[in-house]
This record gives C-alpha cells, sequence and structure tokens, in this order.
C-alpha cells in the first residue's frame, strides 16, 4: 500500500471515529433532556376546574382574557404538551430558517424544547430546557456537531423569562396565586407577575374588547446587546391568530423577538401551535 492510500485510510477512520464519538455524546445527551421530561411529567394535576368567581375581583382586562381564554368547568391544567412550527432566526446575521418542535411545558416548574430548523442544506438540532431554577441550550449542526453548548446562571435566568411569556399559551398558569400577581395598567393592558427561583418577571399582556390577546412584552434577561454584555432586554410580539384547544383559547399564530417596540427590535421566531393538549 502506498503512502497516499494509508493516509487516506487512516483519515477514513479517524472521520468514522469522531462521528461515532459525536454520535454516543448525542444518544447521552438525548438520554438527559429525556430524563428531564419524565422529572417534569410528574407533575401532579391541580384537580380543579376553572369557574367565573376565581376572577371577578381581577381588573377588567384580565377578567375579560381569562373569561375568553377558559371555558367554565375547563380542568385547571399544569402540564401543556403541545407541538409547534414556523421560522426561527438563530442570529441577526442568519437566514430565516424553516422549524419544527415538541415541547412539554409545566406550571412554574420549567419545559422541555426539542426542535429541527432548516434552510437548503444546513440543518440545526436543537434541545432547550428548564427545571426547578436550572436551564440549559443546546444547538447541533447535523444533530451530532455542538455549536452552542450553555448553561449557568444567565442561561437559567434568560429560561425563566421563556417560562413566563409562553404561559399565554397555558392560562391557567397565569392564574392568580402564590408565585402570580395581577395588576392593571388601563382598560386595555394588564400585568402578570411570576416570582419564581428568587426571581421576578413582569410580563404585560394587551387584550382586546372580547378578552383576545393583542400584544405582549416583558423585560427577558439576554446578551443581545453591543457588547455581549446579559442585561433585561424587552423582548416581544404581536399575536396574530388564535384557537381553542380542550377548553383554552390560546394565541396559534405570533411572532416574537428582541428589543420588542424599539429600533433595535429583531424578530427571531414566527411560531403556529399545531397540536396542543393540556392536563
Amino acid at each position: 500500500m502506498g503512502a497516499s492510500a494509508m493516509i487516506g485510510k487512516a483519515a477514513t477512520i479517524l472521520a468514522v471515529g469522531a462521528v461515532g464519538a459525536l454520535t454516543m455524546v448525542r444518544v447521552a445527551d438525548d438520554r438527559y433532556v429525556d430524563d428531564i421530561r419524565r422529572g417534569l411529567e410528574k407533575q401532579p394535576t391541580s384537580g380543579r376546574t376553572f369557574s367565573e368567581e376565581m376572577v371577578a375581583d381581577l381588573p377588567d382586562p384580565a377578567q375579560r382574557y381569562f373569561l375568553h381564554a377558559i371555558k367554565q368547568g375547563t380542568p385547571l391544567a399544569t402540564k401543556l404538551y403541545w407541538n409547534w412550527s414556523g421560522q426561527m432566526k438563530p442570529a441577526r446575521e442568519m437566514p430565516w430558517m424553516d422549524l419544527t418542535s415538541e415541547q412539554i411545558s409545566v406550571k412554574e416548574r420549567g419545559f422541555v424544547w426539542k426542535a429541527r430548523a432548516g434552510k437548503g442544506p444546513l440543518i440545526l438540532t436543537a434541545a432547550d430546557h428548564y427545571k426547578d431554577g436550572e436551564g440549559r441550550m443546546r444547538i447541533s449542526l447535523f444533530g451530532l456537531v455542538p455549536i452552542v453548548n450553555a448553561s449557568g446562571p444567565d442561561l437559567s435566568k434568560a429560561s425563566l423569562g421563556r417560562v413566563v411569556v409562553e404561559s399565554m399559551f397555558m392560562p391557567s398558569s397565569l392564574l392568580p396565586g402564590p408565585h402570580v400577581q395581577i395588576d392593571g395598567v388601563n382598560e386595555s393592558h394588564f400585568e402578570v407577575t411570576v416570582g419564581l427561583y428568587g426571581e421576578k418577571s413582569t410580563i404585560t399582556l394587551t387584550v382586546d374588547q372580547e378578552g383576545r390577546v393583542r400584544e405582549y412584552v416583558i423585560g427577558r434577561w439576554g446578551n443581545l446587546t453591543d457588547d455581549g454584555s446579559y442585561r433585561y432586554i424587552p423582548y416581544g410580539g404581536i399575536v396574530e391568530e388564535e384557537r381553542t384547544f380542550g377548553g383554552y383559547t390560546i394565541p396559534s399564530r405570533a411572532v416574537v423577538g428582541w428589543w420588542y417596540g424599539t429600533e433595535q427590535y429583531l424578530e427571531v421566531i414566527r411560531l403556529r401551535v399545531d397540536e396542543a393538549r393540556f392536563e
């Protein structure tokens, strides 16, 4: 065997070994994320049903919202299983990518999100989770090569903001309680402040006369800044359509972005809820 052939064979062996190692890492990570999901799925049901009396003392826009979003007698969900698709823009300099995803969201505890995004030959897979105060984000090229593997206090704080934003897809998680406070702003706006794991996050919802959500914004911890430092950034968007699933009427088409309401606005997600199941 010539030297060039030997080098080629060695390169092939190394490449196969690298792919094998990356595959093992991916399988181990998938198992880890699945364990997180199983832990969240153990959350018990509330055993309660929705009634108008639960929101009778709330500010008028909040009352309109809940009476529109939750049908009388609907079991108050603590878990949401939902599939959503659309488009995402991972970074300002990247193109829009088609997106499909599945997610479980659990009231006041967290979520597990698995997604696949693509543009032409470029394929990204993502697995984000947040559970009981700790979050992690992992994005891989072609499902194998890690390009983002982030965790730590800043990522966890940012993930908590996502939990609060996505609460509007499970309206029962926004009802007032030990960790949730509701305040009126004016005839069309109200604030929901969620206090969890030592942090307080306030989302402002804009509703019409029927109680439909039209707009939402939160100060979310993030590093989409000039110097890459973390700070609270306006994060929000517009609800374009809604659908009813199992007694809950929720946004079914929405857009969301960083620096919402400013000249720096960067739209990052255009989502469509395809399926939703509440427990």
